[in-house]
């Protein structure tokens, strides 16, 4: 079982998905956030198609996991935990690879890199519409040229959701506890 430290760092994972603050990620949440971010990132109805298709596979894989949804908070943690306190070694892997893929889709020209443009949209895709919060998120990540490597960001939120050690810096909770 995971300490409560890490218990609330996953709710505060699934507030970044319940961005209306409905205590629940539906799957209506999922279309309006690839709606979005298609949307901001004058996709091609190809590229959409793609990017829409791989959103919703990730999804489905790693926030919904097999249910039909919609999921609430609580729902979210004991999936987490079961998890967890299944293989803790599992559970890192699996994270990895989630947010692995995850950044890998706003790599939207595959060089390894997520731009700041590329980080706002995805963000703003996401419903989060504090630019000043997200530009701070970034900033916390010491972009060179206006660029971080998708590993370096997909480690921190591997960090974010399976440290439970309180003393460890923590980008991604320190954004998130600003209210991202």
């Amino acid at each position: 079982m995971a300490k409560e430290f890490l218990i609330n760092k996953w709710r505060l994972w699934f507030r970044v998905l319940d961005v209306k603050g409905t205590g629940q990620f539906s799957r209506e949440d999922e279309a309006q956030d690839e709606e979005r971010y298609a949307h901001l990132s004058h996709l091609n109805p190809e590229q959409k198609a793609e990017v829409v298709e791989a959103l919703r596979r990730l999804t489905d894989e790693y926030y919904f996991r097999g249910k039909q949804g919609p999921i609430s908070e609580q729902d979210f943690v004991d999936m987490n935990n079961e998890d967890f306190k299944a293989d803790k070694g599992k559970f890192e892997e699996r994270m990895k690879k989630c947010f692995e893929t995850e950044y890998k889709i706003f790599d939207t020209n595959g060089d390894g890199m997520i731009t700041k443009d590329a980080f706002q949209k995805a963000y703003l895709g996401c419903g989060h519409d504090n630019l000043e919060r997200i530009n701070k998120f970034f900033q916390s990540y010491n972009p060179v040229d206006d660029k971080v490597p998708v590993k370096t960001i997909a480690d921190s939120w591997v960090l974010f959701t399976t440290n439970e050690d309180s003393s460890v810096k923590d980008v991604v909770r320190e954004a998130l506890e600003a209210g991202l």
